[in-house]
């Protein structure tokens, strides 16, 4: 009881404080060099204080900046209580350099208050092994081959490597005009030792196929995540194992950039009739049967199999031959995503039928690729293949019925029917069979029968209705004040968004929450991240989460930067514009 009371007065006194002690700033990074290909943590810790504006922070221009929320912060020691705030940010590095980051300026109760400068160096990818360690949860890219000929496989991995517990984990792949990126199999989870040290890696394969010449970069690849820690209070009093728990903090990764050299196809030795494939293929023809008499069909079938661009395999065509009729089917795809490349059959399939007694040659198919491991083009052939038709026996032919010609028909033989067999009465109905009314007298009885069963059956769900009904009355006038206050979110954003003169913060305060009113969240406000992830969970197009979240992010560079912006009122009409978008589009 005793402990009780002193915690609620110690939460009494750090929440109901306007302020406590010198207020100050320190600016701090999580490392003080770094790769580009890094995330790096950057700290804003305003002692003394309880509430505040959002730091400005000078020095961020080479950098793209994300929001990682807030955080109170209490000490008590000796008998001494201090708090502040910890406002979280992660850095994404555009460029390499020595970069003077801050100070962070912040305005409380009408004072300016600044912090320290920090120092970050950021090196080349290729610079990193040499002098940064590898931490808990960092993210590679590799590729099979970097020098590629128009349309060639490769294999692009990504590996994420961890030493601590994550969740909630998104993976967002960069777009690269001229480049086809296709998943493999399910991402592969295993163990590997690096630097004497045990990670779990979770690994996903692509398959990229360029489709041009020239150079093509492929940027970084991004990784959303919660990393999970245990937190623990300093004090021997918080030591409670109440007031220890698991703790998420987002955390953004990124990895390496990718270079392409992407060659054209040789000109030189071209074929006129190239199929634009490239990789390694197979081609096989089957005729089943050889020998048929008129009018009856054969299956001819061609399978082309390899390896590559399969999908562009061409639907092969057969010259037509006199005396034969040809039907084409549908071609077939069948396509495998083996551990390191894509596979594939196409299956063309074709019912022959002959109009006359004789043997016919079904003219050869080809069909040429390109093999990049031996840098030259190839042909497939398939045929020719001779069909013998034999003539029908009188017999036959009186059998025969042809149906007339119209869309994908084919002569239809119709067999002899063979002798029907007499009706045979096997038994008779054990109900006899009333021919008028009144032999059927007092079934009226069972006509209040029937209601009384039809009463009984439907008083249960009738009463249920009921409860129902009465439940919801209950309950209405809480949901309807919490109704009313997700339908009039968007009044309250567009009475809010229409001031003129509104500085960032203010424009960055109304569109968050518009969101928590929206949504009857509880609670701060979200960050950018997961303000999409909830649009698109609620039905919002990725389109417009994704513009809701770019006018975040440009809201949040002026905050943060503390720079001037012309464009504040454009970005006010933008937010409008999206608001009203996702009024539309959440279910």
């Amino acid at each position: 009881m005793k402990r009780s009371i002193f915690l609620t007065l110690v939460l009494y006194l750090f929440f109901f404080s306007n302020g406590y002690g010198a207020i100050s700033l320190k600016l701090t990074l999580d490392k003080p060099v770094a790769a580009l290909t890094d995330t790096i943590i950057m700290k804003v810790r305003i002692d003394g204080a309880a509430k505040g504006a959002l730091p400005n922070i000078q020095g961020l221009d080479s950098f793209d900046v994300s929001n990682g929320g807030t955080s109170t912060v209490f000490k008590m020691i000796n008998g001494q209580s201090s708090y502040g705030i910890d406002y979280t940010y992660y850095l994404y590095p555009l460029k390499k350099g020595k970069f003077r980051i801050g100070p962070a300026v912040v305005n409380i109760d009408g004072k300016t208050y600044k912090s320290n400068k920090v120092t970050l160096v950021l090196t080349d990818d290729k610079e990193k092994g040499a002098h940064l360690e590898r931490g808990p949860l960092f993210m590679e890219a590799f590729i099979s081959k970097q020098d590629l000929y128009v349309n060639q496989q490769a294999l692009y991995t990504l590996k994420l490597y961890r030493r601590v517990r994550i969740a909630d984990l998104s993976l967002d792949m960069p777009e690269v005009g001229g480049l086809i990126i296709e998943q493999m199999a399910e991402p592969k989870r295993y163990s590997v030792t690096l630097d004497s040290k045990k990670y779990e890696v979770i690994e996903i394969k692509y398959i990229l196929m360029p489709a041009r010449a020239g150079s093509l970069s492929i940027p970084p690849a991004k990784m959303n995540m919660v990393v999970q820690q245990q937190q623990n209070w300093p004090n021997s009093f918080f030591q409670d194992p109440f007031f220890g728990f698991n703790a998420g903090k987002p955390v953004s990764l990124q990895s390496n950039s990718i270079q392409l050299d992407v060659k054209a196809l040789p000109e030189v030795s071209k074929p006129d009739n190239f199929s634009g494939l490239v990789g390694a293929f197979d081609m096989n023809c089957e005729l089943e049967p050889r020998e048929i008499s008129v009018n009856d069909s054969a299956t001819y079938t061609i399978k082309v199999a390899g390896s590559g661009n399969i999908r562009q395999i061409p639907d092969l065509k057969i010259k037509a031959v006199d005396g034969l009729k040809m039907y084409q089917d549908k071609p077939v795809l069948d396509i495998k995503k083996e551990d390191e490349r894509i596979t594939g059959i196409k299956t063309m399939k074709w019912a022959i039928v002959p109009e006359r007694s004789g043997k016919f040659q079904i003219p050869e198919l080809s069909l040429w690729f390109f093999d990049p491991e031996q840098k030259i083009f190839k042909e497939l052939k398939a045929g020719p293949t001779s069909i013998i038709s034999t003539a029908r026996s009188q017999k036959e032919k009186s059998e025969l019925k042809v149906l007339p010609e119209g869309n994908n028909q084919t002569a239809i033989i119709a067999r002899p029917k063979k002798n029907k067999k007499e009706v045979v009465q096997v038994g008779k109905d054990i109900f006899p069979i009333h021919t008028s009314e009144s032999s059927i007298k007092g079934v009226w009885i069972f006509r209040y029968a029937n209601m009384a069963l039809i009463i009984i059956l439907i008083c249960p769900p009738v009463l249920c209705l009921g409860l129902f009904i009465a439940k919801r009355l209950t309950y209405k006038n809480n949901n309807s004040k919490l109704m009313t206050k997700s339908k009039n979110a968007l009044k309250i954003f567009i009475k809010k968004n229409n001031h003129k003169n509104m500085n960032p913060e203010e424009i960055h305060n109304a569109a968050l929450e518009y969101l928590n009113n929206k949504f009857l969240l509880e609670g701060g406000y979200l960050t950018r991240d997961e303000a999409v992830c909830l649009l698109v969970k609620r039905g919002v197009s990725e389109n417009t989460s994704k513009k809701f979240e770019t006018c975040l992010k440009e809201i949040e560079a002026v905050i943060f930067s503390g720079t001037k912006n012309k464009n504040l009122h454009k970005i006010q009409i933008e937010f409008a514009a999206i608001v009203k978008s996702i009024e539309k589009e959440i279910r």
